[in-house]
C-alpha cells in the first residue's frame, strides 16, 4: 500500500499516509487486548454492533433469598469461639507491636 501511495502523493503527505499504514500494520500483527489478537477484538466488536440483541429478565428473587439466607448460616456457624485468656494474650501482642514501630 505505501509503494502504492508513493506514485501517487509526494513529501508529507506520503510520509504521515506510510506512518499510519505502518502502525496500523504493526498493531493488527503485534498488539493484544485481553490476550486477544487485534483482529479479532475487531472482528467481535463488528459483530457486536451489528447482530441483533434480545434481553429477557427473569424474575428470580426467591432463589437469591434462600442462596443469601443459607451463606449467612455458614458464615456465623464457622466463627471460631475465643476464650478470654486468648483475647487478652492477643490483645497485648497488638498493643506491643503498635509502641514498636
Amino acid at each position: 500500500m505505501i509503494v502504492f501511495l508513493r506514485t501517487i502523493f509526494e513529501g508529507f503527505v506520503l510520509y504521515l499516509l506510510a506512518l499510519i499504514i505502518g502502525a496500523s500494520a504493526a498493531a493488527l500483527a503485534f498488539l493484544k487486548i485481553n490476550e486477544r489478537s487485534l483482529p479479532l477484538v475487531i472482528k467481535n466488536a463488528f459483530f457486536f454492533y451489528i447482530r441483533p440483541r434480545l434481553y429477557i429478565w427473569k424474575h428470580e428473587e426467591a432463589k437469591k433469598e434462600a442462596a443469601v439466607q443459607k451463606k449467612e448460616e455458614l458464615v456465623v456457624s464457622q466463627i471460631p469461639k475465643m476464650s478470654i485468656s486468648k483475647l487478652d494474650e492477643l490483645s497485648w501482642d497488638l498493643d506491643i507491636k503498635e509502641r514498636t514501630k
